[in-house]
């Protein structure tokens, strides 16, 4: 697609180039956290067993394995806690569409089926622009109803 083109689509939606380049940071800051989440479960004892799961109505993040629990893991990082801290961002929503893929997981990868399972969240915030994250793990965040 030519710039032009390009520059058109976006004016007519409403979307500046500075809006894209948050967006695309906002991206890859969460991508950052979650591979740094990944490093830190490892360093917890976490056997990661899938990243990114995704199916046609929702997504989680990290599955893993611990001391005899299957974990569903959503990780959430936020740099601005002027709406809702990282924690806080975990919505009734965004819980069923974690609850969604996790059960589409268990149905592609059957063995797993008779681990018990837990729902977690971990917040990533950073130290002091070090560029170091900070962890917070909340274990069984929340349940199925």
């Amino acid at each position: 697609m030519s710039k032009a083109i390009d520059k058109g689509i976006n004016k007519l939606l409403g979307v500046s180039k500075r809006k894209q380049k948050s967006g695309e940071n906002a991206r890859n800051s969460g991508y950052k956290a979650e591979s740094a989440a990944q490093r830190f479960l490892v360093e917890q004892q976490v056997e990661i067993i899938a990243t990114n799961h995704r199916c046609r109505r929702g997504e989680v993040d990290i599955v893993g394995q611990c001391n005899g629990h299957l974990l569903f893991i959503e990780v959430r990082f936020r740099s601005n806690i002027r709406y809702a801290s990282a924690a806080e961002s975990v919505d009734y929503r965004k819980q069923q569409k974690v609850i969604i893929a996790a059960q589409d997981f268990l149905m592609h990868h059957p063995q797993y089926t008779n681990l018990p399972a837990r729902f977690d969240v971990i917040t990533a915030s950073a130290i002091d622009g070090s560029g170091q994250l900070n962890f917070e793990w909340i274990q069984d965040a929340f349940q199925v109803n």
